[in-house]
């Protein structure tokens, strides 16, 4: 009878050996299996050794053979186990159209951080949404919001209705105080100039 070699020993037989920087540039990270997969990194663990075969390497880092991992996700399609990346992609959207950051979405969905801010990115670019640094954000706040009004793109936008509002008046008022003046940029610049 054999001892059952580790799965480390298996791989390594298998696929030769894994650890020179030439091979493990074509592998693929267990974070990088669970966005292929659309599955969090704890599902990624529980599929190794069954459908999955990693390679552990010297600093212990487990790495996937993309053909391995292609073929895991053509199966689990077909047997209506996969969670799609197109439901995934699409229940952040859902959640960014909520108005949540992408740590939110990060936690609701258990994705690592490069698969949920390429999908905020295709939001964005797609719904026409503007995506507000977090510290600007901070200083919007901070600079124009009455406490306990909504900090929304809502409330934004409402913000900014009010003080093109509020300017249009003031730009009314200077105008019937200076007849023939023209205002451009906060300046005053007379016509005949």
């Amino acid at each position: 009878m054999q001892a059952k070699k580790s799965s480390r020993h298996r791989n390594e037989e298998a696929s030769g050996d894994c650890r020179d920087g030439e091979h493990v540039a074509t592998t693929l990270t267990r974070a990088e299996v669970a966005a292929e997969l659309g599955v969090s990194s704890s599902t990624v663990r529980r599929l190794e050794g069954s459908e999955l075969h990693p390679v552990t390497l010297d600093d212990g880092k487990h790495v996937f053979d993309p053909e391995e991992v292609r073929a895991v996700a053509r199966t689990r399609a077909r047997s209506g186990t996969a969670s799609p990346r197109g439901e995934l992609a699409a229940r952040a959207c859902e959640l960014f159209r909520e108005g949540k950051g992408s740590i939110d979405v990060i936690i609701a969905l258990r994705q690592p951080f490069e698969v949920v801010l390429e999908w905020q990115r295709k939001y964005a670019a797609e719904s026409g949404s503007l995506l507000v640094p977090e510290s600007l954000a901070v200083r919007l706040k901070e600079r124009f919001f009455v406490e306990g009004e909504p900090f929304t793109a809502e409330g934004l936008r409402d913000l900014l209705e009010r003080l093109t509002s509020r300017n249009l008046e003031l730009t009314r008022r200077l105008r019937s105080v200076v007849p023939g003046a023209v205002f451009d940029n906060g300046r005053r610049r007379d016509e005949d100039s």
